[in-house]
Parts: C-alpha cells; structure tokens; sequence
C-alpha cells in the first residue's frame, strides 16, 4: 500500500536533507523512507525536476522611528553633539510614541565612535623622567614596585618594597635619581594618595607638602597625570608590564633582598641593553648622552619634617614600618619620639638624642645597636640568624647571679614516713 506523504514531514525535512542522503549512497525509497516523504519527491528533487528554495533577508519590519529618520539625520548632521534625550523631545513633540531605546540604536548608526588614536609626546634629553607603581604578589606576601624611566633614553630604574607609602616613595625615588646621575626637570607619575592630596577634573593637582619638600630639595618640578587618563604617561605604563613579563613572571625569590638583587641583574644586564622597540637603540648607549644633560644631584641627604609617636615595649623596642628598633638603658618614659630620614630612624627622648639607626625597609626584623643589649635569639637588620644559644644558662641571665649564695646552702633530706607522721 502507498504512504501518504506527510507535508508537515516535508517540510521539516528539507531539500538539503534529501541531497545529503543521497551523497551518503541511499537509494530514493531508503531517502523517502528515512524523512517520511515520498518517493516520487525524492526522485523530482534529485533529477531537477523541483527548484531548490532560496533563501533570502527577511522583510524589513516597519518601526515607529521611520517617519522621524529623515529629520533625525538633518539634526544629527547639523548638531552632531545633540544627546539623545534632547532629541527625543523633539520627535515626541512632533508624535513620536516609542521609546528612547529605539532612538539610542539608530542614533549609534548615525554617528559611529571613532577609535581614539594617542598621539605620541616625546621630550628632549634631561627634560622629562616618569614613575608609577605595579603590584606583584610572592611567597613571602605582596610587593609594590617602583620603575622610574628617563623619558628620551627610556634607561630604568626600579626596585621593590613592602609598602606604598610616602617616606618609602621618597626613599626609592631617592634611590632611583642616584643611580640615573642626575635630576630631570620634570618628574611625571599618576595621581598616587602618597603624592597628590586632590586633583580636580581638568585643573591643578595638589600635591603632598613633604613631596613638595623633596621635590624642591631635588630640583625637579611634579607633574600628575590627567584625570582619568593614565595613558599620559605611557612610556613607564608599558614598563609596568614588561617588567613582569620580562623579568618577575616565572622566577623564584627567597626574600625581598633576594627579589631586588635578582631585579638589579636583570635591569642592568637586558632591561637597559635591549634595542628598546620605539627609539630603535639601546638605552644604556642614549643614557651615557642623557646623563650630562640632568640637574646635579643635591649636595645632602632629604631629612623629612615628618615626626611619629611610639611606645617602648617592655623588652625596650618600639615599632616602626613592621620592624622593631632598639632603644639603650635608662629611658625614663614610654612614649618616644622617632623621626626618620631615607636612609636612617632617630629616636629621641623629651629632645635628646636617643639613638639612630640604619632605616629598614623590610618587614619583621630585630634592628639592634651594637652598644645594646646583646640577643641571641634576635635577627640582625643584614637579616642573618644569630647562632644559637649553647645549652646550660647563660653568664648574663640575672638568676646566675644568685647561684654562689645558694651553692653553700646545705637543704637536710628527710625520709617520707616522716612527713606521713606529720599528717596523722
């Protein structure tokens, strides 16, 4: 008995399926068989005998924006700042019932955004140099970096820390101008909390009174970015990232000293020696012609008017920046003061000159002057451990003092019945 072919079958099957079907070897009943149509439609499909469907866009629906695109278009073309809302006032005024998401889509096709474009800003040798911070993550917690590039020979400086604040900025800042010879007249970087107060949109930054401080003490004058725009200083922007690809992804470090010797070697001997990719030279080569070019370096070292409050711990320490710093005998009060330079920490008594110490940028340490108690048990600021103490007590633990006294003490030694006769 014949089958009846379903349309609703041939429909779903398709054209395409018979001709696949058939390329795979099947016979024309296995194919009407397999989609439920008949054989006679295979056989009309497959000798031409049945045009293949097109298919084409679908039509076009109307939309409620259609009347309004023509006068859209003369607005936009006039006017082309004209924001969406005020034109939507216009059209409604004149019937328009839809609503401003219609009108946002069309507007977009009206006026396409256009890819900003940098326009590159180069300075002349000893006139610019800039910094920023990255931030990396080690074994031994997270670390800030400082890269500090000479704007026209691109030569790099940089070095890690623990903290991101202002007394640890100044110092590396410190550091970095040292090492480059000289001073820029101008010193670019974002618009860090160490540095910059407040900084209104498109108006003069405020910057820190102690980086003012340093800055005049340097010879440089401090230029924050734009609001907004990072990409102002883009020389030191994309160092950030070389810098991790190039040298921190991928290596090991024990510590921060560790971290920041295998930085030197790596700064010093492919950082600066690369063919850098926008000046088409080797840093290192354009720095030796920069460097005649730089303000000289200042005659002494920075020493910041900031002063801090600490308490002395009953071990006589007190803590400064996560590490702990001795303090000599005969301190009558609790509280001190420390005032910090970038490379030292003095503490000072009611005034007096306590004692100063090498200013550590690490964190936990034991920083003790030699003149101080000795501890054995303490880490000098170098980081080393201190060996450790022999077995038995030590001449200088106070109860050694008492041993003679009671050496010729004589302590009768009694039978335990004794003491039983007693309790009955």
């Amino acid at each position: 008995m014949l089958r009846k072919e379903d349309p609703s079958r041939r429909s779903r099957a398709g054209y395409m399926s018979i001709e696949e079907l058939h390329q795979q070897g099947m016979n024309h009943t296995m194919i009407a068989a397999t989609l439920g149509v008949s054989r006679k439609t295979v056989s009309r499909y497959l000798r031409g005998r049945e045009k293949k469907p097109v298919y084409g866009p679908r039509p076009t629906r109307p939309s409620m924006l259609d009347p309004y695109r023509h006068y859209l278009q003369e607005r936009i073309q006039t006017y082309p700042e004209l924001s969406a809302v005020r034109l939507l006032d216009e059209i409604r005024q004149r019937g328009y019932r839809g609503s401003v998401t219609i009108l946002k889509d069309y507007l977009i096709t009206l006026r396409p955004k256009a890819i900003p474009i940098e326009i590159r800003f180069e300075t002349e040798p000893g006139e610019q140099a800039q910094f920023d911070y990255g931030e990396e993550r080690t074994s031994f917690g997270r670390v800030h970096v400082l890269a500090l590039t000479l704007g026209w020979s691109r030569y790099l400086w940089c070095g890690y820390g623990f903290q991101q604040d202002l007394l640890t900025l100044l110092s590396q800042l410190d550091q970095g101008l040292t090492h480059l010879g000289g001073v820029p007249q101008t010193l670019l970087f974002d618009n860090a909390k160490a540095t910059v107060l407040h900084h209104p949109f498109r108006a003069d930054a405020e910057f820190h009174p102690e980086f003012l401080r340093f800055a005049r003490h340097c010879g440089f004058r401090p230029l924050a970015c734009q609001v907004r725009r990072p990409q102002t200083k883009g020389k030191v922007e994309r160092t950030i990232g070389y810098l991790h690809d190039s040298f921190f992804y991928a290596r090991q470090f024990r510590d921060l000293d560790d971290l920041n010797v295998q930085c030197a070697d790596w700064r010093d001997r492919v950082a600066n020696r690369r063919m850098h990719g926008t000046t088409g030279e080797i840093p290192q080569e354009r720095w030796e012609e920069e460097k005649p070019l730089l303000g000289s370096l200042p005659d002494g070292p920075y020493f910041p008017l900031a002063a801090f409050s600490r308490r002395l711990s009953r071990d006589g320490f007190l803590s400064f920046h996560g590490n702990f710093y001795s303090v000599p005998e005969g301190v009558h009060s609790r509280l001190l003061e420390v005032r910090p330079t970038l490379r030292e920490l003095a503490v000072y008594q009611k005034g007096r000159l306590l004692v100063t110490h090498p200013l550590s940028f690490r964190r936990g340490e034991w920083v003790i002057a030699p003149e101080h108690r000795q501890r054995q048990s303490m880490r000098q600021v170098s980081g080393e451990e201190r060996e450790d103490k022999p077995a038995g007590p030590s001449p200088s633990d106070p109860v050694d003092r008492f041993l003679p006294a009671w050496s010729s003490v004589r302590v009768p030694v009694r039978s335990l019945d004794e003491y039983e006769r007693v309790l009955r």
